[in-house]
């Protein structure tokens, strides 16, 4: 008997584009994606299309598709039914376009600095029904500013950037973060002194992506089932500092998408914890990984709407430590990195990265401008003894995410 499962995504994005300080252009777009999915219990099919569909005509394509005979042997997701849907502060591109030109407004009389960049009101709906019973929803709305900014008269394409990504934006909150930000950029100082200094970076949406891309591919189900993972052979042990827990994670409010993955997976508060209180406990999985090395299901299947399920990339999140920033640093000054580009992990697990901007913290504010760094540990190291924490609170100028901070070796370029 056949089974047929229909993913369906629905992305309304309006993009305003901001040149020289002001607003140039607004776009939008309306995209809808439809794909059909067909099982017989060994095989399955796919077919998928673009606009308005016959859903129909999908299934037959996707029938049609059996005979390629790709295996999917795996039970479906099935009797459960979940609807969710996040608000957003800017409900529509008029009042996107009003905070906009506001924002740009006060930032103009930051007159030694041009502004440019994009910024989205984003809409984007997801669902997944079968014949099993499985019937989900999702709807999450969020805003995103991307505003660049340079230094007039700098040779470079820019200088630094006034980040914020979220459902619930202030113009008073990102202002006030772009006057610290820009205010602290005006004034250079010097490196803090110690073998080791304390390292913010934000935890959300790091511009030091490469230090949880190591997570990302270390802990791959099939990497690392097949011992291509440093951490490979360490399932089961504590490696880490016990404040360290992570998560994959699928918390609409935290990744702005949907609750659950590709073949209709939902754990529990939406998160399944791969490391534990410095204790590895599994690497993330989809069916075929999970059925395959008898692993746990995690959740971690990925697909295009036209494409088959398979092992992606997920969203991976720090545990918020108990303590806020200033408690963790204990007063001690740090280095807050806002732009980082070209660092990585050697296969044994040590860390160089160079810091093209960085700011000084004094655990209340953005200081002043640091030369350029680079800062170099190992992950059992920042992770490890160097670790300090993930702050309970969050930063405006972070984007208003949580902050990872961890003790690393730093020089001057």
């Amino acid at each position: 008997m056949l089974k047929q499962e229909v993913f369906c995504s629905l992305d309304r994005t309006s993009a305003l584009a901001v040149t020289d300080s002001k607003l140039a252009s607004v776009r939008r777009s309306n995209i809808k994606r439809t794909g059909v999915r067909v099982f017989d219990g060994k095989n399955v099919g796919v077919a998928g299309g673009l606009g308005k569909v016959d859903e129909s005509q999908l299934r037959e394509q996707a029938t049609r598709g059996l005979d390629l005979n790709i295996s999917y042997p795996y039970e479906l997701s099935g009797s459960r039914k979940e609807e969710l849907e996040l608000t957003n502060s800017i409900e529509n591109v008029n009042d996107l376009v009003s905070q906009t030109e506001e924002v740009l407004s006060k930032l103009r009389e930051y007159d030694d600095f041009s502004f440019s960049g994009l910024i989205h009101l984003v809409n984007e709906r997801t669902s997944l029904r079968n014949d099993d019973g499985l019937d989900l929803s999702c709807e999450v709305k969020f805003t995103s500013f991307g505003i660049l900014f340079k230094v007039l008269n700098s040779g470079n394409i820019f200088d630094g950037s006034l980040i914020y990504s979220g459902s619930q934006f202030s113009k008073d909150d990102y202002l006030e973060m772009s006057k610290d930000c820009l205010t602290a950029f005006r004034n250079n100082v010097a490196v803090p002194s110690g073998e080791k200094i304390p390292v913010l970076w934000n935890a959300k949406y790091s511009p030091m992506d490469h230090i949880l891309n190591f997570f990302s591919r270390s802990l791959n189900g099939r990497t690392f089932a097949s011992g291509g993972s440093i951490l490979s052979d360490k399932r089961g042990q504590k490696i880490f500092d016990d404040n360290l827990t992570l998560y994959q994670c699928n918390d609409p409010e935290i990744i702005t998408g949907p609750f659950f993955d590709a073949e209709g997976t939902i754990n529990d508060a939406f998160r399944y914890p791969l490391i534990e209180k410095g204790k590895l406990i599994t690497p993330y999985t989809d069916k075929k990984n999970a059925d395959k090395y008898e692993l746990p299901l995690t959740g971690a299947a990925s697909s295009t709407y036209d494409s088959i399920p398979a092992l992606g990339n997920p969203n991976l999140e720090l545990k918020a430590d108990e303590r806020n920033l200033s408690e963790l640093l204990g007063g001690r000054p740090a280095i807050f990195v806002d732009m980082s580009a070209g660092g990585d992990f050697t296969p044994d697990g040590h860390y160089a990265a160079p810091i093209q901007l960085a700011y000084l913290f004094d655990g209340e504010r953005l200081v002043g401008r640091l030369p350029q760094l680079q800062v170099s540990s190992s992950v059992f190291d920042m992770f490890g003894a160097d670790f300090i924490g993930v702050t309970n609170d969050k930063w405006p100028f972070a984007s208003n995410g949580h902050l990872i901070a961890a003790e690393m070796l730093v020089n001057e370029l």
